[in-house]
């Protein structure tokens, strides 16, 4: 019975993760990837790299010893991603009530 309400759980948070992800490092930077891979010539792989760098770094921004905005409504979006799957599943997580169920994505 445990396995079965962590397996529901599991599968909840899976599929509302992988949409998140598609949504926030793709959809939302469609401009950028195709700025990205348009770079041609001499120096290209260069910016290339810079730009997918940044294009990572603002979908998923690393949360470091000093918080800042952004990665605090990263993390926040994915409490509350894992919340609402969690009980979509079944589940139940304490503490994560006041938080709203909407999520933007940036």
């Amino acid at each position: 019975m445990m396995a079965f309400a962590i397996d529901r759980i599991a599968q909840e948070v899976s599929l509302r993760l992988h949409d998140w992800v598609g949504t926030r490092l793709v959809r939302n930077r469609t401009v950028n990837w195709q700025d990205a891979y348009g770079h041609r010539g001499v120096g290209s792989a260069r910016e290339r790299r810079r730009d997918i760098e940044s294009i990572y770094s603002e979908a998923a921004p690393i949360p470091g010893q000093v918080a800042d905005p952004p990665s605090n409504a990263f993390m926040r979006e994915i409490r509350v991603l894992i919340r609402d799957a969690v009980e979509a599943g079944g589940g139940k997580l304490e503490g994560l009530a006041s938080m709203a169920t909407s999520q933007t994505t940036g």
